[in-house]
């Protein structure tokens, strides 16, 4: 491993072949005092809410991210617990968008996430007798990597949306809320989050 300097003052680490006279660089650490290396996680942001409800199209939560370099990546990681209140077989999912542009979605509805519906299945009430099927939660959980963003420092914003192929929605979806607390009140217990972290590529 050799150190070397390219007179900006950036600190270079690589390995130097002598028989070829070739530099291959590893990593560096730039004057800002940020390191460039394969793999290295740059920064990491975060956000979390709860008690997200409602029907139809909606937003969940969203996050923004400035990049520290133009050529980088992100990784998106997001977690949820959901529940539903009505029967309907309502077929619906959760897609991730980047400045409003889906990506990272399946090839039929753009969904990052299914929630299912379109045989009723993602309600108790089609399996089980429980009388308040928004008490019964499910968890969903991903993490991808986004490789397609435009080469620029610009800020950008991740988001998770509710979404429902058919256009029209009945069906009611509740995110970060559910349970009984015992005097008919009902209690936030899981936050939902999305969490990006802007990579260097390998």
């Amino acid at each position: 491993l050799h150190l070397m300097s390219d007179y900006t003052e950036s600190i270079i680490f690589g390995q130097r072949d002598r028989a070829n006279n070739v530099w291959t660089e590893s990593f560096r650490i730039n004057t800002d005092g940020n390191m460039n290396a394969p793999g290295t996680i740059v920064q990491t942001v975060r956000a979390n809410v709860d008690n997200v409800v409602g029907t139809g199209d909606f937003d969940v939560i969203s996050v923004n991210i400035t990049p520290k370099f133009t050529y980088s990546d992100m990784i998106i990681h997001f977690y949820t617990q959901w529940s539903v209140s009505t029967n309907n077989g309502e077929d619906w999912g959760m897609k991730l968008l980047r400045d409003g542009t889906t990506i990272q979605g399946d090839t039929v509805n753009g969904y990052f996430i299914s929630g299912g519906g379109v045989d009723a299945s993602d309600n108790p009430l089609a399996l089980t007798s429980f009388s308040a099927p928004h008490y019964y939660v499910r968890t969903a959980c991903k993490t991808d990597i986004d490789t397609g963003r435009s080469s620029s420092g610009a800020q950008i914003t991740y988001k998770i949306r509710k979404v429902v192929a058919g256009g029209t929605s009945t069906k009611t979806v509740r995110f970060g809320v559910d349970g009984w607390t015992g005097a008919t009140v009902e209690a936030n217990r899981s936050k939902i989050v999305l969490m990006v972290q802007e990579v260097m590529p390998n």
